[in-house]
């Protein structure tokens, strides 16, 4: 959960308050997500600033859908979403 970038910069880096206070950094977002109330424990309470930190954290993670698929990669300069060295050079070219 804290260490995938999820598109954008890992978890750990836009939530570091919320993070240094997290009992398991291992734990993945299927782990934590998928059961109400959320299965995360902190090492400190979370109100004030760090209880809007997570509600915009949970809000993040609403819009994620889960599924059993094994994760895939695909490359995003090319149409067929696999690597060409055409793809990199038409980027930079």
């Amino acid at each position: 959960m804290w260490t995938c970038g999820w598109g954008t910069p890992p978890l750990k880096d836009q939530f570091p308050s919320l993070y240094r206070i997290a009992t398991n950094h291992q734990a993945y977002v299927a782990e934590v997500m998928t059961v109400m109330p959320s299965n995360i424990a902190f090492g400190r309470n979370i109100v004030g600033t760090r209880l809007i930190l997570w509600e915009e954290l949970c809000a993040n993670l609403v819009s994620v859908q889960l599924d059993d698929q094994p994760d895939s990669f695909s490359w995003m300069l090319s149409f067929a979403g696999s690597y060409f060295v055409k793809s990199v050079y038409d980027f930079f070219c």
